[in-house]
């Protein structure tokens, strides 16, 4: 006896429907299998991360120029006078260095559709209030600031920060020294190697389309 239209219909739409259900478990079963994969590799790279940062540093012998830096220093009238020690204390807290591959400290700008280069600005750090405990800032060391107000917009609204700023900045003046690499981080040829096994393995996993791991792959 042969089968009705309607019976047909309900077997072939079950077998449609295990098709699809077979395809949706695969995909999901390579899914899985790539997520547990890309988490595996992301936990090796960050052992071998933490390893190469718990490299030795070595001696350089002799040292190598890299370019120059340019820091603040006591004027020398003031480190010669009863207050010096002060102000050299003070300066450790608050100083800044900028490194350039050249000695004039020039940064590229564009100005009518040309390229210029103009003097790099540097200043003494400024304090938020939430670090003077941090920098160890003595009283007398805070007579040495003015406290200011910055405003800017956020969310259409005018939020206000407050800062220190020095106020006898002449008392410091920068100076420019080479900059002498001495030490350098020891370097790993196995570790490395494995380093970049792993990035190579992982980044096609990553955008292979076949992972809901973006999490972990953005963590690269």
């Amino acid at each position: 006896m042969g089968i009705s239209e309607t019976e047909e219909y309900i077997f072939n739409n079950w077998k449609e429907q295990t098709r699809l259900r077979t395809i949706r478990r695969k995909k999901r079963e390579i899914v899985e299998a790539n997520d547990k994969r890309i988490i595996r590799l992301f936990k090796e790279r960050r052992e071998l991360e933490k390893r190469k940062r718990n490299l030795p540093m070595i001696d350089l012998n002799p040292p190598i120029q890299k370019g120059w830096k340019r820091y603040f220093v006591v004027r020398e009238d003031v480190r010669r006078s009863k207050q010096g020690v002060f102000y050299e204390n003070l300066l450790r807290k608050i100083n800044t260095t900028q490194y350039s591959d050249t000695k004039e400290f020039r940064k590229k700008k564009k100005k009518a559709g040309r390229k210029i280069y103009e003097p790099k600005k540097q200043d003494l750090q400024i304090i938020y209030p939430h670090e003077l405990v941090k920098l160890k800032i003595t009283p007398a060391e805070l007579l040495c600031f003015n406290l200011k107000i910055k405003e800017k917009v956020i969310n259409k609204k005018i939020v206000e920060t407050y800062y220190y700023e020095i106020i006898e900045s002449w008392r410091f003046v920068l100076r420019i020294r080479p900059n002498l690499i001495d030490k350098v981080k020891a370097h790993d040829n196995e570790l490395e190697q494995k380093w970049n096994i792993g990035l190579r393995v992982m980044m096609p996993l990553c955008h292979s389309g076949e992972t809901s791991s973006t999490l972990v792959c953005s963590a690269n």
